[in-house]
């Protein structure tokens, strides 16, 4: 029979996987551009739609230099025609007249050539973020507030088309959102969500709300995140373009929180690159399994933590060894923020719960 500690390893391992899968079913592909608009005119409607995808292709190519490489590196690339390098493309609206094309177009490199493009001239691409952002849309629309999904056209366009190039983003499944005070959700309250930052792993979690006027083509976007969130969105107006659908204008409105949201995760990511590294051995005191997975869920909600090793696991307690961006008083004060305690005492560092009296 495998003894208790074996147990708890594979239950512990087994956590790990499931919200793995998860993640693997939200993981963005940093080399599609999303949500290019295209207006051309020319001698018929066949040459402006001609002339405005090749336009939208290289508009979408320099989008993604300015995504996968840093603006110091980007003046090395040689000059190349954009639309050479895409995979396909697929168009999510348009218009036409007898002389001009309108639409919006969602286009999608072939990565290998990027790299190879990259590589020859000696530019570093920046690689996606490994920690996710969890978003929680939340729609107010004539008077009512929404977060179920069939009512919820805003969630449906993150569902859809909230990915970011270079972050994971997550929108939360209809059973983890079930499992929430809908009413506190709904009222923007950071701690109704925070467990879904134990369920997938990360100290991102926002709240997005839209505030969708009466004729549907305006919208306010605000967002709230968990209590020691690094990211945020400050508040938005939106306004829907002639003959664009709610559920285009939305789309759209969505395309560009997520540019916002990659933007600050991007600086956040760089900073703590740049920060000095810092290996740290902990001892984690624990009264159980049930203990250390709750300490184990918060831990892996600190930013400051770059990646952490499960050394060894007993009854009563967990070695461990964190990759902290910063010394140590700073990340004492991140684990303050989701209710862990760091001491130092007897010649090691113990981590343990705020609320536990040993």
């Amino acid at each position: 029979m495998p003894s208790r500690l074996v147990l708890c390893v594979i239950v512990v391992c087994a956590s790990f996987l499931s919200t793995s899968a998860a993640w693997s079913q939200a993981i963005s592909d940093p080399f599609s551009i999303l949500g290019i608009d295209v207006d051309a005119t020319d001698a018929s409607a066949n040459a402006a739609k001609d002339q405005a995808i090749a336009d939208g292709q290289r508009q979408a190519f320099q989008r993604l230099l300015e995504r996968l490489v840093n603006a110091k590196d980007r003046g090395r690339i040689p000059k190349v025609d954009g639309a050479d390098y895409v995979a396909d493309y697929t168009i999510e609206s348009e218009h036409t007249s007898k002389v001009r094309y309108i639409a919006t177009l969602d286009v999608r490199f072939n990565a290998a050539a990027v790299r190879k493009l990259l590589k020859g001239a000696g530019v570093v691409m920046i690689e996606p973020i490994a920690r996710p952002v969890v978003v929680v849309p939340v729609l107010r629309s004539a008077g009512q507030t929404v977060i179920s999904d069939a009512d919820n056209p805003w969630r449906s366009a993150w569902l859809t088309h909230g990915k970011g190039g270079l972050l994971t983003v997550i929108v939360p499944s209809s059973a983890d959102m079930g499992a929430l005070d809908a009413d506190a959700v709904a009222a923007g309250d950071g701690d109704a969500v925070t467990p879904l930052g134990t369920r997938y792993h990360t100290g991102e979690v926002l709240t997005i709300t839209a505030d969708l006027a009466g004729d549907g083509h305006k919208a306010e976007v605000t967002a709230t995140g968990v209590k020691g969130s690094s990211l945020f969105i400050e508040p938005q107006t939106f306004i829907a373009k002639p003959g664009e659908s709610v559920d285009q204008f939305l789309v759209r409105s969505v395309v560009e929180c997520v540019r916002i949201i990659e933007a600050q995760a991007r600086q956040s990511a760089d900073l703590a690159e740049a920060a000095p590294g810092n290996m740290l051995s902990v001892i984690v005191p624990v009264s159980g399994l049930e203990e250390w997975i709750g300490i184990r869920d918060r831990l892996s909600r600190v930013a400051m933590v770059r990646t952490w090793e499960l050394v060894s696991l007993t009854r009563t307690e967990a070695a461990v060894i964190l990759h902290l961006a910063s010394d140590q008083e700073k990340a004492r004060a991140a684990f303050a923020n989701v209710g862990l305690d760091m001491q130092f005492g007897d010649g090691y560092w113990l981590l343990k719960s705020a609320s536990a009296k040993r």
